[in-house]
């Protein structure tokens, strides 16, 4: 089984990082929550001078691109 990347987030909760998916210059992580696997987030990875951030995506329509990329990937 591949080993995956846990984080932490904002809400103290602790996610898997399920993939990534790099669209027009941003990358999107996907993140699936370690005590209840269909709790699922979407977050952006920002980086400031050689330090990755993550953080949320700024509205409705920028969820509905990195959904659609998702299910793009995994048809």
């Amino acid at each position: 089984m591949e080993e995956m990347d846990i984080v932490t987030l904002e809400d103290g909760k602790d996610y898997y990082e399920v993939m990534r998916i790099n669209n027009e210059g941003v990358c999107y992580i996907y993140l699936s929550n370690t005590s209840n696997p269909k709790d699922i987030v979407i977050r952006k990875s920002i980086v400031i001078n050689g330090e990755e951030y993550i953080e949320g995506l700024k509205d409705k329509e920028e969820l509905k691109k990195a959904i659609n990329l998702y299910q793009e990937k995994n048809k």
